[in-house]
């Protein structure tokens, strides 16, 4: 159903949906989609319940977790059809704010304007940033507006440094040093999960990005550097 005045609209990060979308069409996620599997997908922990419902009220999973007819055909169509069914299904999901504002015309505050009337209130600008990214992603609004759905890569790159490979590389001395049963439990429960004979490539990119989300949550980011830190890193 399409989103309506008064009823709640989906306000998720628009990089995590635009992201989700491209996995889902190259790679594939695990049905149902839950929490858990979003968590695997690279979805920090803070944004899952966001992220999850977003999913819903955009009609690409049901509330069993099962893709939608719209999902799967995002994924089956050509890269060269790509644009078009992204287009036809942010038009049917946003019709009333199509009816209202023109988001080719690059007047954010006139689609602003359009997305007033839905809840919770305090969201709508990120209700905004959402809907235009995936506007711009379907080539329904102008290029530049899409730089908020691109992942934070510069910003991560520096952020991840050697050492950090390192715990992967040799994970039983390692987690002998990090005793898991002292580390918070969402990364006592990673670090429960590493291979004992080795893992692919994929499987290790897919658990570093992981790890990072959830070490980012659980050890906030703080603008001096204490000893502690460095030990556990």
């Amino acid at each position: 159903m399409a989103l309506t005045s008064g009823s709640n609209a989906p306000y998720a990060p628009a990089s995590t949906v635009v992201n989700l979308l491209k996995r889902f069409r190259d790679k594939g996620l695990t049905a149902p989609v839950t929490t858990e599997v979003l968590l695997r997908a690279g979805v920090a922990e803070t944004l899952l319940q966001r992220t999850l419902k977003s999913l819903q009220m955009l009609e690409l999973i049901t509330e069993e977790g099962q893709a939608t007819e719209v999902l799967k055909k995002i994924r089956a169509v050509p890269e060269k059809d790509y644009k078009a069914t992204l287009a036809a299904w942010i038009k049917q999901v946003y019709a009333e704010v199509f009816a209202f504002a023109d988001p080719a015309s690059g007047d954010e505050q006139h689609v602003r304007d359009a997305f007033r009337t839905f809840v919770p209130h305090a969201q709508q600008d990120r209700m905004v940033k959402l809907f235009m990214a995936l506007c711009a992603e379907a080539g329904l609004a102008p290029e530049n507006k899409k730089a908020e759905a691109k992942p934070r890569a510069r910003s991560a790159a520096p952020s991840t440094p050697t050492p950090r490979v390192n715990v992967r590389k040799n994970a039983t001395d390692q987690t002998e040093m990090l005793r898991p049963g002292s580390l918070p439990p969402e990364l006592a429960g990673l670090m429960a999960r590493l291979p004992q004979n080795g893992w692919t490539k994929s499987t290790r990119d897919k658990f570093l990005k992981t790890f990072e989300s959830v070490l980012d949550y659980v050890i906030p980011i703080v603008a001096k550097e204490q000893t502690s830190e460095e030990t556990v890193l």
